[in-house]
């Protein structure tokens, strides 16, 4: 059963556009609000959140304009240039490109007003080459430099409990649920995996990911009870690798992992086990 493409989870205000309100002179809230996902194929793993935009004005001293609990980016060094503020509250946000707030914005100063470690990614969904952390409460910056060039150009973000927590987006999925992201250590895109065919011995599966996430998968969380089993050709096929042919992939109960390397991109279909022999 193919899969059915991974759309924007997002939903928007009558007109197209999110809702914005004004409180006090030059302050605008806009609130993202996220649509219930369709029951077919790979869910997202989206979260909503809260930002507050300001332009810094010569009266305020650098970074003092980022509210409590609020990690905040400039578009200025040196803590000027114009603000943007994210509630620790209302979690993290997953693509800037996504929010008309922020697209076309590049920040290259911030400040961490929270009492969590910030995460910053180059890339959508925690994903991209390179990832910045901030320790909480960090009195502001300018985001490192190579040379003349910027390291990290945020592009998502989130907040952790430790550094080391920035390293990793298998927090994303949910309980009991069998996740698949495009991004080591489940950074990247994400979706939590359904499973429309029954077959003998109690065991379910998807036997065909579609051009959607077909070869894309580079690490998993699975939270289910199950053993997630996978493969690397539609309908279950076994693993062919050069002239070692292989069953399946297996990934037991409770387990999270980076695939290795000649894993990685290669699945296109999967089962949930109750025991790995009838993977």
């Amino acid at each position: 059963m193919p899969l059915s493409a991974l759309g924007d989870a997002t939903s928007s205000a009558p007109g197209g556009t999110r809702g914005r309100c004004t409180y006090g002179l030059g302050v605008n809230t806009i609130k993202n609000s996220f649509g219930r996902l369709p029951a077919v194929g790979l869910a997202v793993l989206m979260s909503a959140a809260s930002l507050v935009w300001i332009q810094a004005g010569s009266a305020q001293a650098a970074y003092d304009n980022c509210p409590t609990e609020n990690f905040c980016l400039y578009t200025e060094a040196g803590g000027n240039g114009e603000m943007v503020s994210f509630s620790l509250k209302d979690g993290p946000e997953l693509d800037y490109n996504a929010d008309a707030a922020l697209t076309g914005k590049t920040f290259v100063s911030f400040r961490n007003n929270t009492t969590s470690w910030a995460c910053l990614y180059d890339g959508p969904s925690y994903g991209g080459d390179k990832m910045q952390s901030v320790r909480p409460g960090h009195l502001g910056g300018d985001l490192p430099k190579e040379g003349a060039v910027q390291e990290v150009v945020p592009a998502s973000h989130k907040y952790a409990k430790s550094k080391q927590g920035c390293r990793t987006g298998f927090e994303r999925c949910q309980a009991t649920r069998l996740c698949i992201f495009q991004g080591p250590s489940g950074r990247g895109v994400a979706a939590g995996t359904i499973e429309p065919d029954v077959l003998p011995d109690g065991v379910t599966g998807n036997k065909d990911y579609s051009a959607t996430w077909d070869d894309k998968v580079v690490s998993v969380s699975n939270r289910s009870h199950k053993f997630a089993c996978f493969y690397d050709g539609v309908g279950y096929g076994a693993w062919h690798i050069g002239t070692w042919n292989m069953r399946a992939y297996v990934v037991p109960p409770g387990q999270e992992t980076t695939l290795p390397a000649l894993y990685q991109r290669q699945i296109s279909s999967h089962k949930l086990a109750d025991a790995e022999s009838k993977c």
